[in-house]
C-alpha cells in the first residue's frame, strides 16, 4: 500500500472591492476599480478631467493590459465633441495612446508596465483626460466609467516542505509547490516543473521514485520519473500540459521514497527556482515570466524548504502520521484538511470573494 506523509497548502483567489457613491465598482483576480465620474457641466479646452478611476491590488501585484470605459453623453453633447482623449497617472504621464471616443464602450489599451497593486494596501488613480471641442452644448456632460479590466498573464510560485520524512518511507512528501494564476488574465500552461534537491548529511542517492502528483490526485502522477542529481535542477516533464486556470491556485505535491539506509538527522533541501518554470499562456502561448509569490505584508514567500530524517515510525511534531492500513483513500482526505489546520497560519491564505 502506498503510503505520504505530507502537510499540504491551498490557497484561493481574492480580489478586493470598494464601495463608491454615485459610480460603480468592478473587479477581478486581485485587482479592483473604482470610477469617479465628472458630475458638471463640462466646458471646452484641452486635456479637460473627464473623470478619474482607483485602481486596487494586494501586495501581489497584477499587470493591467487594458480598461473598457463606457462613455455617457448628457444635456446635448455627444461623443463626436471628444477628440485625443488619453489616461494619465497621478504623477501626469500618460499610460495610454491618445483615443477618439465612441458612445458607449471604448477599449483602451495600456502602456506596458501599468500595475495594480504590488504593495499591500496601494491604491492608484488615473483620469481621463480629452480634449472637448469648443462647439459643445453649454450644458454638456459627460461620464467614463471604468469597466473590468483585462488583465496581463502572470503565474506566481510558493514552496512548502513538511518537517520531517522517515526512513525507509514510500511516497515521502518532500514539498508542496503552489502554482498561483490568482493574479492572471488568462489560464497558463506548463510543460515542465524544474525541481532542485540538496542533500546535507545524506545523500540525494537515497531518494527515488520521485514523482509529481496533484494535491487532487495523489494515487497519479504527473510525470515520469525524474533521477535525483544532488544540487542538480531536474526537470520534471509532465505526460500532459498542467494549466492553471486564471484565478485559481493549482498545488502539486512532490514525493519520493526513501533509503531505508539514509541517515536520521540528514536532510534535504528542496527548491523551485520561479524563473527556470517554462510556462506560457494556453491562449495564443506567449512566453510567461513567473515570480515568487507574495506574503500580505509584501515579502515574498519561499521558494525553498528543508526536510530532516527521522527515523523510521516517527511521529513528525505538528503533522499528521498515515500509519499502516486502514482506507487509503480516506486516510489522504483526513491527512489534507489536517495538514490546512497544521501549517495554514504560516500561508499566505487569500479569500475569495466572487
Amino acid at each position: 500500500m502506498k503510503k505520504f506523509k505530507f502537510a499540504a497548502s491551498v490557497a484561493a483567489a481574492t480580489f478586493l472591492v470598494a464601495g463608491i457613491a454615485f459610480a460603480q465598482v468592478v473587479g477581478t483576480n486581485g485587482v479592483g476599480i473604482t470610477s469617479n465620474p465628472v458630475t458638471g457641466v463640462v466646458t471646452p479646452g484641452s486635456n479637460v478631467a473627464l473623470g478619474t478611476f482607483n485602481v486596487t491590488g494586494d501586495a501581489q501585484g497584477a499587470g493591467l493590459t487594458s480598461v473598457p470605459f463606457t462613455l455617457t453623453a448628457g444635456g446635448g453633447a455627444t461623443a463626436a465633441d471628444l477628440s485625443n482623449c488619453q489616461v494619465f497617472n497621478a504623477s501626469g504621464a500618460a499610460v495610454s495612446a491618445a483615443f477618439t471616443p465612441v458612445a458607449g464602450t471604448n477599449m483602451v489599451n495600456l502602456n506596458s508596465g501599468v500595475m495594480a497593486g504590488g504593495t499591500a494596501g496601494a491604491t492608484q488613480t488615473f483620469t481621463v483626460r480629452c480634449t472637448v471641442a469648443n462647439g459643445v452644448s453649454s450644458s454638456a456632460t459627460y461620464q467614463f466609467i471604468a469597466g473590468t479590466p483585462i488583465l496581463s498573464n502572470a503565474l506566481s510560485v510558493n514552496v512548502i516542505t513538511p518537517t520531517t520524512v522517515e526512513q525507509g518511507g514510500i511516497n515521502n512528501v518532500l514539498a508542496l509547490i503552489t502554482l498561483d494564476a490568482t493574479h492572471s488574465g488568462g489560464n497558463v500552461s506548463l510543460g515542465n516543473v524544474p525541481v532542485t534537491i540538496t542533500s546535507n548529511g545524506a545523500s540525494t542517492s537515497q531518494l527515488s521514485n520521485c514523482q509529481l502528483r496533484s494535491i487532487n490526485n495523489l494515487t497519479g502522477t504527473l510525470n515520469t520519473t525524474a533521477a535525483v542529481q544532488n544540487g542538480t535542477t531536474m526537470s520534471f516533464s509532465l505526460a500532459n500540459q498542467l494549466t492553471v486556470p486564471a484565478g485559481t491556485v493549482m498545488t502539486v505535491v512532490l514525493t519520493c521514497n526513501v533509503d531505508p539506509a539514509t541517515p536520521v538527522g540528514g536532510s534535504f533541501s528542496v527548491s523551485v527556482a520561479p524563473l527556470s518554470i517554462g510556462a506560457t499562456a494556453q491562449n495564443g502561448g506567449a512566453v510567461i515570466t513567473p515570480g515568487a509569490s507574495v506574503a500580505s505584508n509584501g515579502s515574498a514567500l519561499p521558494t525553498t524548504g528543508v526536510v530532516t530524517v527521522v527515523s523510521s515510525g516517527a511521529v513528525t511534531p505538528g503533522l499528521p502520521n498515515t500509519g499502516e492500513g486502514g482506507n487509503a483513500q480516506e486516510t489522504l482526505v483526513v491527512l489534507a484538511l489536517s495538514a490546512l489546520l497544521a501549517i495554514g497560519a504560516g500561508l499566505y491564505v487569500r479569500r475569495a470573494y466572487r
